[in-house]
């Protein structure tokens, strides 16, 4: 190559390099300027900047290391910030114990102050610990604040994210934690794997803001706490910010999953394990417990303090055991109030307790008030499962709830006490798949075991089951009805009720009514329906109890207790087959003489209750009425009861014959046809108006002006419900003027002159007195005219035309303003000749007939007609809309016959964005969904739009249109690579042994776990045969590998025992590399060898192995004939010769050992003193040589730059001459051998 195009060649390159200076420099001035304080690119300088003790740290660049064990340690004491400003700590922990320390009464802030917001802020990632995976906080006086930015993907045994420790403290006011996990198992007695999120064994959580989110808790059913662990010296206090969300969160490390938390144990949000737990205002959502007790949302164990507050909500919660919201064992105190448990539309919540679940052991008394639970799915126990303790429900509402075994909206078992005060339950089922071949027991409650439940004052009603529709109490157990009522549930067996004793009256449970409870209208949805009457409180007869049926009143019955009764005999599903049933009732009731017939009746027409005379002792404990079959002639003794017209405030009945000895009601005198109070009755008649009529005050309708009368009104109203029938009218005279003296001044030929007079304050009018302008040359004189009821009159007088003075009569003497104002005479009275049609009375209105009542008299000179009745009311509906409350549905309905009508809809729809499914979990399309009912829809319903039923029932989503054209299926797991676990290592005389575990590769849940067998480890020698002259310099290299790990072959199995012919070795005689497999016979030795064959032994622990080698004179070598060709041959000559010669066999010289980071440095300490030489590799530290740009607030000068752009041209173009050099000098050569041959 040409000198010229070397120069060239360089040139170009120089120019290369300085454009490169160039555009870092450009890019260091463009940069934005950096936050105060101390800024760090690096995982070094971040390190110093910590020692130094910082107070304001701020990142440059994302720091990327991970050297085993790097703690970054905060313990200076003082307050510091660290502002991640958009960057990322990454942390690479494969070690895991890569993390944040803060100790010593050190305040650690972390935030984010870029301009960057959510999910793209800075975050602490990857790292590892014990305690901690991303900050521990260690000490009492230690706190950590995260104001914003995230900690995310980070794992620990304990606290995948963050740990509290010995009285420190944590403070979240922003940002987020997700996506981080623990590890590890159980060992003597010590929890591992708990607190994914946050682990607080003795200190306190604050959680003002941010979100915790999408972090798993191990994989074991003994990691509890999905996200947050809460220890029995701890305190976790909640005030805002959110737990789990429905977000598809993204990782590199751990795939794509949910926003909601897992626990592979117990608590998928929260466990508290005996510490304190306040949640007064958040979002607890989507989150999950998988271990064998439960508690979805939270787990509250033994000892734990726990309330939670009304602006709380907890939504889609679920456990695949209890408890899909709260699971509650042994605890301190529990306080749950005013809180909304939601449980969403994707399926079942738990298997026990779709809400709450209260355990066997637990003894203490549980608070639960003003708390609303729907749309919760489980298989016993819809909304509450209790089998212990004492449950107090207040002003609770429970509804949209299912259950596919027992108990609609509560199962109770075990020895559980649970009280029902002012609660609703309604629109709850127990059943699963078709009504009518389900099993489910209690569309409302089901009662099991021992357990006891009051109801008061409580409405249980439109709930759904096989067998009783509203509340099932089998043996053993306890119901009490005070007040309230139990109406209109559905049951689908032959007899239906609302309540069901099973048994007779050994067996059955115990049944008490209380107050003035309505049991009632109670129906039946089979095919069966039309052969049997409604039943409410269902006895189960048993012939072997003598014909008795028990029902305990516990307190005196009150007015308006209306309890039926129906009885079976045996299991013959059919009537009683016996004339006469005994219900006993105990004697507590003052009004025991009368209560049987007055609060209970039978639902079946044959039937009829009787009191057993014979029991009136006052010293009885109990007594005994009778459920009689017809066997009297009701004509014997009946009475007849006259027709009663409605008025406006009481109802009336058609008249009807009624039998003294039964009770039983008939229309016709044969006692033929039976009738009830829905057809006797009639509704009140607004029209017909039952008190004395009120008259109110006069007020004025037409306001009297000045000179013309006015009309006053009066209504006239009725005493007894106070509605206005009437409205009488009355004129009134004129109001007359309200004079006030008036002047003007006029002139005359040049004189002022001034009139005088008055004028009216309210009209204007003005009446001269004294006017010297008008001569009154034009007085007109007005005749006096009587009034009609229809004009007014007047009196005579006379008035100037020209000026409007008023003059009395015929004369010029002036009026006064009282005179003026007599002018005007009043209205006078109507004069009535006739009256129109004679007094007609109709007596109600209805919705298809008018109703009237007119009295009419006519003014023979107006016409004017008066009636007693405004107007005819013609047929009409009387129609009343449904308050706009909560319910989506506004209707009106008539409140004469009761037609309902829908007019609107009141939803409040929110959008429900498409969810991808994952391995375990549906997915579903978009949709919306009212946030107040549930239902679903496929378009968004504009709540100013009004639209038609049939509108509104075509974007209606239905349930089984959601399940098939909505619900995306699970994926199912995808099989990650197999990884090796539980490994026992194997050596040259024992086999060992691995778990082969299988993972999904999107959600890292084990799919399969195989043992397998590790052969015994052999040990291969490499270097046979190789040759050593005596008198070389450099060594001789050996290879020997053991067939499983054989980084550790100089390593963890070396004794340090070299022997050459069975001696051994001393230190100084050879180089072993740890960490690899080479060994080295170094030159000072290998020249005292005799000529021959040499054999080398390696001692290891378990097995020795061996190399032959030979060592040999040197070869004498031919005088050169050019001693151009004694100079010392080029690196390359000499590097390919070294190769030349390792391949043939000859020799071996290895001066560089390239270790796994790529580091090419080896650095050889040798130690006489030691039984042999180990050589330690240098680890490369990539976080400090990965980022060489210069980025925002880099310190380094610019002249660095510079001088490092100089350099590399230099040491290119030098590389370029070297390499010319030896293409020429190799092309020389090659032509003097040629010639040399020929």
């Amino acid at each position: 190559m040409k000198k010229g195009k070397i120069r060239k060649y360089c040139m170009r390159l120089m120019a290369l390099a300085l454009v490169g200076v160039l555009a870092v420099l450009l890019s260091m001035n463009k940069s934005e300027a950096a936050p105060s304080g101390k800024g760090v690119g690096n995982i070094t300088d971040l390190q110093k900047a910590i020692a130094a003790g910082e107070e304001n740290i701020y990142l440059t660049a994302d720091i990327t290391y991970g050297s085993k064990y790097i703690i970054l340690q905060f313990n200076s004491g003082k307050n510091v910030t660290l502002d991640l400003n958009g960057h990322d700590i990454i942390m690479n922990n494969s070690p895991r114990r890569c993390y944040f320390n803060v100790s010593s009464g050190t305040t650690l802030t972390i935030c984010d102050t870029s301009s960057t917001d959510g999910d793209e802020q800075g975050r602490i990632r990857h790292g590892g610990g014990f305690f901690g995976g991303g900050v521990r906080v260690d000490g009492e006086g230690t706190k950590l604040i995260l104001e914003s930015g995230g900690i995310s993907e980070c794992e620990a045994t304990c606290g995948g994210a963050v740990a509290v420790l010995d009285g420190a403290s944590f403070e979240m006011n922003g940002g987020y934690i997700e996506l981080s996990r623990t590890y590890g198992q159980s060992k003597n007695n010590e929890s591992a794997g708990n607190g994914n999120g946050v682990y607080v064994a003795e200190g306190t959580f604050t959680m003002n803001g941010g979100c915790i989110r999408g972090n798993n808790a191990g994989n074991t059913e003994s990691h509890n706490g999905g996200a947050v662990w809460v220890g029995e010296n701890a305190v976790f206090t909640m005030n805002g910010g959110k737990i789990g969300d429905r977000q598809i969160l993204s990782s590199k490390y751990y795939g794509t999953q949910g926003g909601g938390n897992i626990s592979q144990g117990n608590g998928g949000a929260i466990y508290v394990g005996g510490g304190e737990c306040y949640l007064n205002s958040g979002e607890i959502d989507s989150n999950t417990a998988n271990g064998k007790l439960g508690g979805g949302a939270v787990f509250i164990g033994e000892g734990s303090t726990f309330e939670i507050k009304s602006e709380v909500q907890l939504l889609a919660n679920r456990a695949n055991e209890n408890g899909g919201a709260i699971y509650i064992d042994r605890p301190k105190s529990c306080v749950i109030n005013g809180v909304t448990i939601d449980g969403g539309t994707s399926g079942a919540n738990a298997t026990r307790g779709g809400a709450i679940y209260v355990s066997s052991n637990t003894t203490q008394d549980i608070t639960v008030k003003d708390v609303v639970m729907k749309r919760l799915t489980s298989a016993d126990g819809g909304a509450v499962y209790s089998e212990g303790g004492k449950l107090n429900l207040s002003n609770v509402t429970m509804s949209n709830c299912s259950s596919s075994g027992n108990g609609g909206a509560m199962h109770l078992a075990g020895k559980a006490v649970v009280v029902v005060k002012n609660g609703t339950i309604t629109d709850n089922d127990a059943i699963y798949g078709d009504i009518n071949e389900s099993n489910g027991l209690g569309g409302a409650i089901c009662l099991k075991g021992e357990s006891n439940c009051l109801l008061e004052n409580t409405v249980v009603s439109n709930n759904k089951a096989n067998n009783g529709g509203g509340i099932y109490v089998s043996k053993d157990t306890t119901l009490t009805v005070d007040g309230g009522s139990i109406t209109d549930n559905e049951a689908v067996e032959d007899f239906y009720y609302a309540i069901v004793t099973a048994g007779g009256i050994w067996d059955a449970g115990n049944l008490t009514f209380a107050g003035a409870p309505v049991i009632k209208d109670n129906i039946q949805s089979n095919h069966n329906a039309d052969k049997y009457p409604k039943s409410d409180v269902y006895l189960t007869y048993d012939n072997n109890a003598k014909d008795t049926v028990h029902i305990n009143a516990g307190s005196e019955l009150k007015e308006g207790a209306e309890i039926g009764i129906l009885t079976e005999v045996g299991s013959s599903r059919d009537y009683i087959n016996t004339d006469t049933i005994r219900i006993t009732y105990n004697y507590k009731n003052k009004n025991w003489k009368t209560a049987p017939e007055k609060y209970f009746f039978s639902d079946d027409s044959s039937y009829y209750v009787q009191k057993n005379p014979n029991l009136y002792s006052n010293t009885a404990f109990y007594h005994e009425a009778f459920l009689m079959k017809e066997k009297h002639d009701h004509s014997n003794n009946y009475t007849y009861v006259d027709r009663v017209i409605p008025n406006c405030v009481s109802v009336g009945h058609n008249d009807y014959y009624e039998c003294l000895e039964c009770h039983r009601i008939f229309i016709d005198y044969e006692f033929a046809i039976e009738t009830n109070d829905e057809e006797r009755l009639l509704d009140k008649d607004p029209y017909n108006h039952k008190g004395p009529e009120v008259e109110s005050d006069w007020t004025a309708d037409t306001t009297a002006l000045c000179m013309k009368g006015g009309i006053d009104k009066r209504n006239i109203t009725c005493g007894a419900c106070h509605e206005v029938i009437r409205t009488e009218y009355m004129d009134t005279l004129p109001a007359g003027h309200k004079w006030e003296d008036y002047s003007e001044t006029y002139d005359d030929n040049g004189a002022t002159k001034t009139k005088t007079g008055w004028k009216c304050k309210v009209c204007g009018l003005i009446v001269w007195g004294n006017n010297p302008e008008c001569e009154h040359k034009n007085i007109e004189d007005r005749y006096g005219i009587s009034s009609t009821c229809k004009l007014h009159g007047n009196k005579p007088y006379s008035i100037c035309k020209d000026c409007g003075t008023y003059f009395k009569f015929g004369t010029k003497e002036l009026m006064s303003k009282e005179e003026v104002n007599d002018i005007i005479l009043p209205l006078a009275a109507h004069n009535y000749t006739a009256v129109t049609g004679p007094s007609t009375i109709k007596e109600a209105t209805t919705c298809t007939e008018d109703s009237y009542y007119t009295y009419s008299k006519k003014c023979n000179i107006c016409n004017f007609v008066e009636s007693t009745r405004t107007e005819i009311i013609p047929a009409h509906h009387s129609w009343a809309v449904t308050p706009n409350t909560d319910d989506c549905i506004i209707m009106r309905f008539c409140r004469v016959c009761n037609l309902k009508e829908v007019i609107d809809y009141n939803h409040n729809l929110v959008e429900v964005p498409y969810v991808a499914p994952s391995c375990v979990l549906d997915g579903h399309e978009a949709y919306y969904e009212c946030l107040k009912c549930g239902e679903r829809f496929k378009e968004n319903i504009d709540e100013d739009d009004e639209i038609t039923e049939e509108e509104h029932n075509s974007l209606k989503i239905t349930d089984e249109e959601f399940k098939s054209k909505y619900i995306i299926p699970a994926t199912g797991h995808k099989p990650g690579e197999a990884v090796m676990e539980n490994v026992i290592d194997p050596d040259c005389n024992t086999e060992g042994s691995y778990e082969e575990v299988i993972y999904c590769s999107v959600c890292d849940r084990e799919i399969s776990r195989e043992e397998k067998v590790l052969d015994k480890v052999t040990i291969s020698a490499a270097g046979d045969g190789q040759i050593w002259t005596l008198g070389d310099s450099g060594n001789l290299k050996f290879v020997f590998k053991r067939s499983y790990k054989d980084e550790d072959t100089f390593d963890e199995w070396f004794t340090g025992v070299v022997k050459v012919d069975d001696e051994e070795l001393a230190a100084s005689d050879f180089a072993a590399v740890k960490g690899s497999v080479d060994l080295k016979l170094n030159d000072s030795f290998l020249n005292t060898l005799e000529v021959g064959k040499h054999i080398v032994t390696v001692v290891f622990d378990d097995a020795e192995s061996s190399a032959e080698f030979s060592v040999v004179e040197p070869e004498k070598e031919e005088p050169s004939e050019d001693k151009d060709d004694e100079t010392t041959p080029s690196d390359d000559e000499q590097t390919s010769n070294e190769e030349d010669s390792t391949t043939d066999g000859k020799k071996i010289a290895d001066d560089k050992t390239v270790d796994n980071t790529g580091d090419s440095t080896e650095k050889v300490t040798e130690d006489p003193g030691k039984d042999a030489v180990i050589e330690e590799k240098t680890e490369g530290n990539s976080t400090d040589k990965t980022d060489s740009t210069a980025k925002t607030g880099d310190e380094t000068p610019v002249g660095i730059f510079i001088i490092l752009a100089a350099v590399s041209v230099i040491a290119i173009a030098a590389c370029i001459v070297l390499k010319i050099r030896k293409n020429r000098k190799s092309s020389m050569e090659d032509s003097e051998n040629k010639e040399s041959r020929s």
